[in-house]
């Protein structure tokens, strides 16, 4: 037999041999673990069983995470609500987010296997729970191991499971800072969600109100004065109000039990309380409304104040200390940011200005119009509705005096039965229309002459020099010279 043919039979001996063995691959299977110590090795959880954790269970299912101390007493608390974490416990507060990134992914990647109770099965030392939606599973920190291991029991339903893992969850236990996990900042609703803002201070308490166009006013109603929402040419917007809140820096989380605590910290007759209240308030969490208060010193240099921030009518806001120079700034009268212009857009914005001068006795009302079309030179029509060009020197100069600060001073509680000059009516693009009435200073004088001005139906009125408006009470300044 030569050496070819061997090899054949021997090819074919070995084909039927895997052929009457295939059967019998299920049962070698089942008793010879084939996987390598790496496969074997689980990401820690609840069952004796391969189980992997993984970080999108937890990002998805995972609602509450609690760290109990030895004594079972809860030394932090994060719970997820309305899809965003918050610190629970020592007090409620908006949850650091990177913190709780960085937690999140401890928990999903640290790494151990199950082993027989020898390796410390307690339940008598801290532990950390996990709440899901319908079922909890609770680790206890047992005894390290050395060279990078710990042991963990793990309780699901009941059921108790030894763990040799690596030592990560240890590590994170015994640096816990509650500090750590709470959003260090002052997170008010934004500004277009917010429907009224209320001030108060021992001087007394003053409120900014938004309406349904957007626009911030002194007070409510009807009455209210306008506010600024943009700083403006040194004079302060209240977005600069929000930049302030957003950059104070909270640190030293207080605990306390009960509100009546909260008078240790001067909060409970606060030096500032504010309450940022927004549209459509219901009793679910930040739609509730923010409030802020501002206590007594926090050191004998007053270099630090306590701070409360919660949701509105909160049982236990949350209590930091912040820089008292910062927190003290939160006390400004809601005429901080008055609007010093006599009209509240851009001069680009304008495209007529109607002047109409009241009937006198006997005399009909007068109206002159001044048109400002783009690429095209102003033009006025006259009391006869002829129309001629406009002097562009002095439209320009109008529509700056009247759309930037006009350095007024505010006047309050004047009679209302003043001499009126002049109503004007500013209409732009958009169907955008406001109004102002010119009046007669009584308090005028020959080297300062002076009108008041009363924007719409507002309470205060503005003193302004009259040369501010001068092309309105004389309209024939505003005709080019032919």
């Amino acid at each position: 037999m030569n050496a070819k043919v061997v090899i054949i039979l021997l090819i074919v001996f070995g084909l039927c041999i895997t052929a009457l063995l295939l059967p019998f691959g299920d049962l070698f299977s089942s008793v010879i673990d084939t996987t390598s110590p790496q496969e074997r090795t689980t990401v820690l959880g609840p069952s004796a069983e391969p189980f992997v954790l993984t970080k999108k269970q937890i990002s998805n299912d995972l609602q509450r995470i609690t760290f109990n101390n030895e004594q079972a007493e809860t030394t932090l608390q994060l719970e997820r609500i309305e899809g965003r974490w918050w610190v629970t416990e020592p007090s409620r507060y908006p949850a650091n987010s990177s913190a709780v990134d960085e937690l999140l992914a401890t928990l999903g990647s640290t790494r151990g296997m199950p082993t027989d109770q020898e390796d410390g099965l307690t339940t008598e030392s801290s532990n950390l729970v996990l709440t899901y939606p319908e079922r909890e599973t609770k680790l206890w920190f047992n005894r390290r191991l050395g060279a990078g291991r710990a042991a963990i029991t793990c309780d699901e339903d009941g059921k108790l499971q030894s763990y040799n893992a690596q030592d990560t969850l240890h590590d994170l236990y015994d640096s816990l800072d509650p500090a750590v996990f709470y959003a260090m900042k002052i997170n008010p609703p934004l500004m277009p969600e917010i429907e009224r803002i209320e001030i108060a201070m021992p001087e007394g308490t003053s409120q900014l109100t938004q309406n349904e166009g957007n626009l911030w006013v002194i007070g409510e109603g009807l009455h209210a004065e306008r506010a600024l929402e943009l700083p403006l040419d040194g004079h302060a917007g209240l977005s600069d109000y929000f930049k302030l809140i957003s950059d104070i820096k909270l640190v030293e989380p207080q605990h306390y039990e009960a509100m009546t605590e909260l008078a240790q910290f001067g909060l409970n007759k606060p030096v500032i309380h504010v309450r940022f209240i927004p549209f459509n308030r219901s009793a679910d969490s930040y739609k509730k409304g923010v409030e802020i208060r501002v206590g007594v010193p926090a050191d004998p240099q007053d270099s630090r104040r306590y701070v409360s921030i919660g949701t509105i009518d909160e049982e236990l806001p949350a209590v930091f200390t912040a820089e008292s120079r910062s927190v003290l700034l939160l006390g400004q009268p809601a005429t901080t940011f008055r609007d010093p212009r006599i009209v509240s857009v851009p001069s680009t914005m304008i495209e007529r200005i109607e002047t109409k001068r009241p009937p006198a006795e006997g005399q009909p009302l007068t109206e002159q119009f001044l048109f400002f079309t783009p690429n095209q030179p102003p033009q006025f029509m006259k009391d006869d509705a002829t129309v001629v060009n406009a002097d562009r020197a002095a439209a320009s100069s109008l529509l700056a005096n009247l759309t930037t600060p006009s350095g007024a001073q505010y006047l309050e509680g004047l009679e209302t039965d003043l001499e009126k000059l002049r109503v004007v009516v500013i209409k732009g693009r958009l169907g955008w229309t406001e109004s102002f009435g010119v009046f007669v200073d009584p308090e005028t004088s020959q080297e300062s002459p002076s009108v008041l001005i009363r924007r719409g139906l507002e309470p205060v009125m503005l003193r302004v020099l009259k040369s501010k408006v001068e092309p309105l009470l004389s309209p024939q300044q505003l005709i080019a010279d032919e």
